[in-house]
Formats: structure tokens, C-alpha cells, sequence
């Protein structure tokens, strides 16, 4: 079917290219650990500052072109709303930048930072690129779609701000509040879906339907994340408290928590044994993912909670340009 206004970006989202950029992704995580086994890992500072820096570009772009084709008050969903050039090209660019995240990966490996690559990152990773580029090789990239586009944007926008303002030795006053922006956003996700699925007339109801059940899932594994971190088992003493600033996008993890142990030992072995959970994702399930990174000082050696008396939320939720303390 292809783009509807756009034809000739037909090509970037055909199948075969996403299946091969999907296999490309694992591909190069096999390459890229067997590169490092014998070699000391690369601190990379010079260019983590002009990766984020290009994010927040790339981020603050998204947010113009949907605040100025797609947003609509009081529709701040977009359910039912017309099918445009403007929002269809920004979706597209959305879709590109899932390729530019490919660096959080080699970026954790070139800096041998493994437990931070989790089944759930590259599973994420993998896989979001079939769902953007999915939709819009099915001419639905549009619409309603924008809004996880977008509510994905301003996260990033926010985190990798963050990163690029931490990394010169700043502190950021306002950290506390990213991780409730993430919640909100996968709040915002979860409510737009049911929306969709009980209003959506102009977007491929089957599409809403996944999305929803997409969440519905994910609320599962939050409710089960949130009891295995934050309730002590019986006879353990006294549970550990919840810090508003401890564990973003915690229905994230869970997944990882949540998955198989036979699948988790089987992808251990060729993507690294993630010791703890880290939050990642990209916005809004089928239409943006899941919520983004907890953000990390670099100066900091513990992290943004506390549990038994030390810190230990930035060793769950790091970014992968922050080194990591030994166990």
C-alpha cells in the first residue's frame, strides 16, 4: 500500500528493508561483543556530547512539525482527525530516528556496559523500527498515530537534554520531575488507546486493538515490576520505600522481569545477562513504544533512589554513556 502522500519514501518502509535492518541490529550486537572481547572499552565523552546534541535537534524538530501539523485543542489525541501530508512526513521522520537510537546499543558494548543491554533493550530496539515503519507501509502512519510520535518526542527531548547538560559536569535541578514526565506519558499512552479503540473510525480499527491490548499487557508487567522492587518478600523486614525519583518507566522492566528464564539464559549468551532491570523505550506502544531512560548525573556513583541504605536506581536505569560503578 505504502505512504499515502509521500510515495517516493515508499522504498525506507517496504518489508524487506525492515527485516533486514531488524537482522542488521542483532547482527551487529555479535559483531560489535566479539570486537570488544580482547580490547579495553572506549569512554567516548567527545561523542556522546554530539550524539545527545543531535538528538535534542532531531527531538526539538518532531515537536515543531507536530505541534504545527497535527496537534489540535481540545483533540489533543488526534481521534478521528484527517489524514495529512505534514503529519504523515513527521511520522516518517519519527521512524527514522529509531535508526539513530541504534546508538544507545553500540554505544553500551563499545563502552562494555552489558548489563545495560537487557533482553527487553534489544528486543525494543528490534522490533520498534517494524512497527513505525509497519504503519506506515500500510498508509496508517497518520492520523490519530501522531500522538505517540509526539508525546515520544517531547520525552526525549527532555531526557537527552538532561544527558547533554549532565555530561558537563551540571546539575540538573528539575531531574526529579523526568521521571514523573515518563509516567505521565505512559498514563497519557494507555488512556489514548482506549480512546482509539472506542472512537478511532478513520485509523485501521485492528491497529487500535493491538495498541490496546499492547497496554493492557504492559500494565500487567508494571503491577508485577512494581511488587517484586518495591515490596519486601515476608520475613524480609521493612519493604523498600518508593522514591519519586527511583524507578522510571518501571512497567518497562518488567518485561524483562516477566520474560522466560529459559529465553532470558538463551539471549544472555549472545546479548549480555542484564544484572538489573533498565527502563528504555520509545513513547507509545504500537504508536510510540514505551517510556525513554532514567536520567543519571555523571558525578553520581549510586543512583536517583535509595534501597537498604544505598544507592542503587542508577545502576537499575543508567544511560549508556554514564560509567558504571563494580558490583
Amino acid at each position: 500500500m505504502g505512504l499515502k502522500f509521500h510515495p517516493e519514501l515508499d522504498d525506507f518502509v517496504s518489508w524487506p528493508v525492515l527485516v533486514f535492518a531488524g537482522v542488521f541490529y542483532l547482527l551487529s550486537i555479535v559483531v560489535l561483543k566479539e570486537f570488544m572481547q580482547s580490547r579495553e572499552k572506549y569512554t567516548l565523552a567527545g561523542f556522546m556530547r554530539l550524539y545527545n546534541a543531535a538528538q535534542v535537534v532531531l527531538c526539538a524538530y518532531m515537536i515543531y512539525g507536530f505541534a504545527r501539523e497535527s496537534f489540535a485543542f481540545p483533540n489533543v489525541f488526534g481521534i478521528n482527525s484527517d489524514f495529512t501530508a505534514g503529519t504523515e512526513w513527521f511520522v516518517f521522520v519519527h521512524y527514522a530516528s529509531k535508526y539513530l537510537d541504534f546508538f544507545d546499543t553500540w554505544i553500551m558494548i563499545l563502552k562494555k556496559n552489558y548489563r545495560q543491554l537487557s533482553f527487553l533493550h534489544v528486543y525494543h530496539h528490534a522490533s520498534i523500527l517494524l512497527v513505525w515503519g509497519g504503519l506506515l507501509n500500510l498508509g496508517q502512519g497518520n492520523g490519530t498515530a501522531y500522538f505517540g510520535a509526539a508525546i515520544n518526542s517531547v520525552i526525549h527531548l527532555i531526557m537527552y537534554s538532561h544527558y547533554l547538560y549532565t555530561s558537563f559536569g551540571l546539575v540538573n535541578p528539575f531531574k526529579k520531575f523526568i521521571t514523573q514526565a515518563q509516567l505521565i506519558q505512559f498514563g497519557l499512552c494507555l488512556l489514548h488507546a482506549v480512546l482509539a479503540v472506542a472512537f478511532e473510525e478513520k485509523l485501521n480499527a485492528r491497529l487500535a486493538w493491538v495498541q490496546f491490548a499492547y497496554h493492557i499487557s504492559m500494565l500487567v508487567l508494571f503491577l508485577n515490576f512494581y511488587e517484586k522492587t518495591y515490596k519486601a518478600p515476608a520475613g524480609a523486614g521493612k519493604p523498600a520505600k518508593a522514591d519519586a525519583t527511583a524507578a522510571p518507566a518501571a512497567e518497562v522492566t518488567a518485561a524483562a522481569e516477566a520474560t522466560p528464564t529459559a529465553t532470558r539464559r538463551t539471549l544472555a549468551g549472545w546479548v549480555g545477562r542484564a544484572g538489573r532491570p533498565r527502563a528504555d523505550g520509545d513513547g507509545c506502544a504500537a504508536w510510540g513504544g514505551f517510556p525513554s531512560r532514567h536520567p543519571r548525573d555523571p558525578h553520581e556513583q549510586g543512583g536517583l533512589g535509595r534501597r537498604g541504605g544505598r544507592h542503587s536506581a542508577g545502576r537499575m536505569f543508567p544511560h549508556p554513556s554514564r560509567p558504571q560503578p563494580s558490583a
